[in-house]
């Protein structure tokens, strides 16, 4: 039965990612077959068609159409004032910061959704942290498409998370609320930022110290830190 169970849970997240489905239907749906499902299993016999396994699997399907759907439904084509938090720090590259974060709301309309936000890098630069939160006034852009054929596809990967679109800007646009709600994420990575400093401490090399951190906090994104400059010419991140 687990194995049945699973791949009806695979089943409606794929469902829920490639079909657009109204959140409501699944969850009317399994409202009326809850109760059908506890009278099934009191009156079932043994022997005969199974009818608790099949409406199990059926709402089991419904539960996971949802899962996949985190787009906001705010509309995105206008400039508005929105209230992000951040929920994952990722690793920077040459010219920007980049973080996923939160919808709280967008003009002081409750919202939802994620966006993948950007930081350009400059002296004035303050990195965020997971659980920070922060207003900023911005119209959010698609996300564009790998440059060639066969390079990894970004957009693809991002939007199976639910991110479609993404704001970039500089940290003078951003205005930080002092005070936050802490979640685990947040506890975690500032445990783990902890760590970090601590072994960056020690006199170990570069690929020694990226060692430890793979093995102990098991983050790709947590392999050494090193100081972001510009004086290097690299090809811009497409991301």
């Amino acid at each position: 039965m687990s194995v049945k169970l699973t791949l009806c849970v695979i089943l409606g997240i794929v469902i829920g990612f490639y079909f657009e489905v109204a959140p409501f239907l699944p969850l009317i749906t399994m409202l009326v077959l809850l109760p059908v499902v506890y009278l099934v299993s009191k009156k079932q016999q043994r022997k005969g068609f199974p009818y608790f396994e099949v409406l199990t699997s059926f709402i089991t399907i419904c539960l996971n159409i949802s899962m996949p759907n985190h787009h906001t439904k705010q509309d995105l084509n206008q400039e508005k004032v929105w209230q992000l938090k951040v929920n994952e720090v990722l690793k920077p590259n040459t010219y920007s910061h980049r973080y996923i974060t939160q919808i709280i709301a967008g003009d002081n309309e409750m919202a939802s959704g994620k966006l993948l936000f950007s930081l350009s890098v400059d002296s004035t630069l303050k990195e965020l942290q997971v659980d920070d939160e922060f207003l900023i006034y911005a119209k959010p852009d698609g996300i564009r498409p790998p440059l060639n054929l066969y390079q990894f596809d970004y957009r693809s990967y991002l939007e199976k998370q639910g991110i479609q679109h993404q704001i970039k800007t500089n940290y003078t646009s951003i205005v930080k609320k002092d005070s936050t709600s802490k979640t685990l994420f947040g506890i975690a990575s500032n445990f783990r930022e902890h760590i970090i400093s601590k072994l960056e401490q020690k006199d170990f090399g570069t690929e020694e110290t990226g060692v430890i951190q793979a093995l102990l906090l098991e983050n790709a994104t947590t392999f050494p830190r090193t100081p972001i400059t510009t004086t290097k010419m690299q090809a811009p991140s497409i991301f």
